[in-house]
């Protein structure tokens, strides 16, 4: 949702099997602090997801990666907070 040239590797858009603080997000907007814990929900895709960044690619990832991309997101771009679409 904060798509900018600048930051190709910010965060777009997941699966709907997203939760965070172990709470499943609902479809729309969803806005997540970087001090949440963001994690797959559910056994779709064996408790991966996909997630899409502003550059277009889209990455299948473990709940580790989840994380992992979230906090790269957070470190690369200075926003403390990930905004992410979810169907």
């Amino acid at each position: 949702m904060d798509a900018d040239e600048s930051y190709p590797q910010r965060l777009m858009s997941g699966d709907d099997n997203l939760a965070v603080d172990g709470t499943p997000v609902s479809s729309g907007v969803v806005e997540i602090p970087s001090s949440a814990s963001a994690s797959w929900a559910g056994t779709r895709h064996g408790k991966m997801g996909n997630i899409g960044y502003a550059d277009g690619s889209v990455e299948e990832t473990s709940t580790a990666g989840l994380q992992k991309a979230f906090r790269l997101a957070v470190e690369g771009t200075g926003f403390d907070t990930n905004r992410v679409a979810i169907p």
